[in-house]
């Protein structure tokens, strides 16, 4: 998303990385930055450092930081499985519908 911005976070004890990340790539984030995008081609948008550094974060306390972090972990590797059990899903469906045709025209 932003390619050619580095920015280093100093972050304090009282942040959890993995947290300000989520936040960072979160739909209200990326709204945020699309407000503040500028620049004079529609295709090449920029934000500078200091927009970014004034994103608000919402910052509970760090043990409600580790469980929101840990729950969407355990959402993405629910989601996983669920793409997992999809796709294997969609691969019996394709093989029960080339049976039922070669038996069809047997």
């Amino acid at each position: 998303m932003l390619s050619d911005k580095i920015v280093r976070f100093r972050l304090t004890e009282h942040c959890d990385r993995r947290y300000i990340n989520l936040v960072n790539s979160s739909p209200f984030s990326r709204r945020y930055y699309g407000l503040m995008a500028g620049g004079t081609s529609g295709s090449m948008k920029n934000v500078t450092r200091e927009q970014i550094l004034n994103l608000p974060i919402p910052l509970p306390p760090l043990a409600e930081q580790h469980r929101i972090v840990a729950k969407v972990d355990e959402l993405m590797a629910l989601c996983d499985q669920l793409r997992a059990q999809l796709a294997e899903a969609r691969q019996q469906h394709a093989q029960l519908a080339t049976a039922l045709v070669e038996q069809a025209v047997a």
